[in-house]
């Protein structure tokens, strides 16, 4: 039983306290050295594990820090008993318009990003497909001329590193949609990739969304158009679309539980 500790120990370490991650190669070559050594298949078989396991955990977290250095700043929630990282760029728009008590809003002038966290009734539907739900009643509510959810999935403790999930139940969804903005009127629709990362607490029958505006498309008449001319992004660039969205749920904190009664 020493000898099986030292051997996964050993490689966890390597893994962790190095500066550089390792490559898998890298990973296999020191493998193959311990198991020459100690001849024992199922340490050598449990160390694969473990490691396999350290290596998406760091990988995960490497990238997310990655996307947190370019400019991204903690904002508060809800004065304070929630907080979120976001880039510099995204604005608080309660400084320049009312929001209700219920949301929190921030949006980027230059691209017409948005991000909206609010605290919801819980949706008619099991916590596994909630983001879902609520996708599919914000495409009803905005009255979208065409969407589609591209994909619903449940949240890792690894996406979500900073969650109870003793407490809470996320999922996502990421989908497409086709609207005009506020008020204008139906030929002036822009496409919009939406993302919602869903926080079920059942205990108080309440939905905290997060939910990230990010435009394909912007009509060159919508009013989210700058100097009337018409925007269209890369459809192909989904993972800028994916580290925002990554970034904003692995950063997100909730530090006062006593806001929902918990």
């Amino acid at each position: 039983m020493i000898m099986r500790a030292r051997l996964w120990i050993l490689p966890a370490r390597l893994v962790l306290c190095s500066l550089v991650l390792p490559s898998k190669r890298e990973l296999e070559h020191v493998l193959m050295g311990l198991s020459c050594r100690h001849r024992d298949e199922q340490a050598l078989e449990f160390c694969v594990d473990f490691l396999s396991l350290e290596y998406s955990v760091i990988s995960f977290q490497q990238e997310t820090n990655m996307v947190q250095d370019r400019n991204w700043t903690v904002r508060k929630l809800y004065g304070g008993a929630m907080e979120v990282n976001l880039p510099q760029e995204f604005e608080d728009m309660s400084d320049v318009r009312l929001v209700p008590d219920y949301q929190e809003v921030f949006a980027d002038a230059g691209t017409d990003r948005s991000v909206i966290i609010e605290c919801m009734q819980m949706g008619l539907c099991g916590a596994e497909r909630a983001a879902a739900w609520h996708f599919e009643n914000l495409v009803s509510e905005m009255e979208a001329q065409n969407s589609e959810l591209q994909d619903a999935a449940g949240v890792t403790q690894q996406e979500a590193m900073n969650l109870d999930m003793s407490k809470v139940s996320p999922t996502k969804a990421v989908g497409t949609i086709v609207a005009p903005k506020f008020r204008d009127e139906t030929v002036k629709a822009n496409t919009v990739e939406m993302s919602i990362a869903c926080l079920r607490l059942s205990s108080v029958t309440t939905d905290l969304l997060i939910t990230v505006n990010y435009p394909l498309f912007i009509h060159s008449e919508s009013s989210a158009a700058r100097d009337g001319a018409s925007v269209q992004n890369d459809p192909n660039q989904a993972s800028e679309r994916r580290r925002l969205f990554e970034g904003i749920l692995s950063s997100f904190k909730i530090l006062d539980w006593g806001l929902f009664g918990l």
